[in-house]
């Protein structure tokens, strides 16, 4: 970091590097707030599908209880209900949480680039208050 500020001698050089850096920042927040989105989104989704099959799997126990002492007329809503809960269990495996962590892992490396990121910028900020002190305006006499 050092080495890129003291090659910074001149404001238009620091004010061009703050806005590719800034630039770079903001980039950084919208990936952060989509991965915050798509995990929040898959999140949803894992949760909604769990409650799902287990009001299935009540509706299941509640259908046993009430088909057992019953003869069999028709088709038979235990078999119906245990396909659907099978089905619904396919498709919470592919919802799986695997996914959430690589994109949580997607997520804290953002974040550590908005911190470098945010940190460059205080000290690219920092520099060019020092450059602007440093510059001599016409008609000034320099001090010293």
């Amino acid at each position: 970091m050092l080495t890129l500020l003291s090659h910074l001698t001149e404001i238009p050089q620091c004010d061009a590097v703050l806005k590719q850096a800034y630039r770079q920042q903001k980039t950084l927040q919208w990936k952060k707030l989509g991965l915050e989105l798509q995990i929040e989104r898959r999140l949803d989704a894992i949760a909604a599908m769990g409650e799902k099959i287990r009001s299935k799997e009540l509706e299941l126990d509640h259908a046993r209880n009430v088909a057992a002492p019953l003869p069999q007329t028709g088709p038979d809503p235990v078999k119906g209900l245990e396909l659907e809960i099978a089905m619904l269990n396919a498709r919470e495996k592919k919802l799986h949480p695997q996914w959430v962590v690589e994109k949580e892992w997607r997520l804290r490396c953002v974040e550590a680039g908005l911190e470098e990121i945010s940190l460059l910028i205080l000290e690219l900020e920092t520099h060019k208050a020092q450059l602007q002190k440093q510059a001599v305006l016409p008609g000034e006499v320099p001090a010293g």
